[in-house]
């Protein structure tokens, strides 16, 4: 991941310090969490690493980090999406009363089948078939 930072002011930075947010260890600097004094327009690039840990919750991970010197500072805000390359199979199955004490013990036939990904997002609509 990369951030340029930009000196779009009249005067130069001075020596900048780069801060990422505490309790989020996914994300770490590569560069150097010091930056020289940026003159007029001069810019300069932020390289940060993600690494997510193999138990980490699926969902956002979210913070701000900050870019700033004696005179100055910014808060970059920052939201990664963890996600899950994991596949798997679902099988569902409709039952009611009647196929529990029914003599042909029959599925449900008609019933509304939506399944939804963690954030919400529709993954699939069915109707259940009976058999």
């Amino acid at each position: 991941l990369s951030l340029e930072v930009k000196n779009v002011g009249a005067a130069p930075t001075g020596v900048l310090s780069v801060q990422l947010p505490a309790g989020i260890t996914a994300l770490t600097l590569v560069s150097p969490a010091i930056i020289p004094s940026l003159g007029v327009l001069n810019s300069s690039t932020v390289l940060l690493s993600a690494s997510i840990p193999p138990d980490a919750s699926l969902g956002y991970l979210s913070g701000n980090m900050v870019i700033s010197s004696a005179n100055i500072g910014t808060t970059v805000p920052f939201s990664l999406q963890v996600v899950s390359s994991v596949v798997g199979n679902l099988s569902i199955v409709c039952e009611d009363e009647v196929t529990y004490f029914g003599a042909s013990r029959p599925l449900v036939s008609g019933a509304q089948i939506t399944v939804r990904s963690y954030d919400g997002s529709l993954v699939l609509q069915a109707v259940s078939h009976g058999s």
